[in-house]
């Protein structure tokens, strides 16, 4: 199934816990970086090479408490996989 990139819901988030945090309500994303001046959260539909994917720049003013940014993506994307490689972070749906 195809994730609907353009229907995505992007809301403020919780600043913890710290990751990719599925929950009955969607996916919320939280990370740390006390040097960061922007961050993009970029979402893959699968680890296929060449896969769709979406990118979503966080704002500094709604998506960040001290040195933590964090978005909540609204839907039923809060399914977790099988990374590729530890540490890989994806999400399928």
């Amino acid at each position: 199934m195809a994730m609907d990139f353009e229907h995505l819901v992007v809301d403020y988030g919780k600043a913890l816990p710290l990751g990719a945090v599925p929950l009955a309500s969607g996916v919320n994303f939280a990370l740390f970086s006390r040097h960061a001046t922007a961050v993009t959260l970029i979402l893959f539909e699968s680890a296929e090479p060449d896969s769709p994917h979406h990118e979503i720049k966080l704002d500094r003013q709604k998506n960040k408490t001290g040195d933590i940014w964090h978005c909540h993506i609204r839907g039923p994307y809060g399914i977790p996989g099988n990374p590729p490689h530890k540490g890989a972070g994806f999400i399928e749906p």
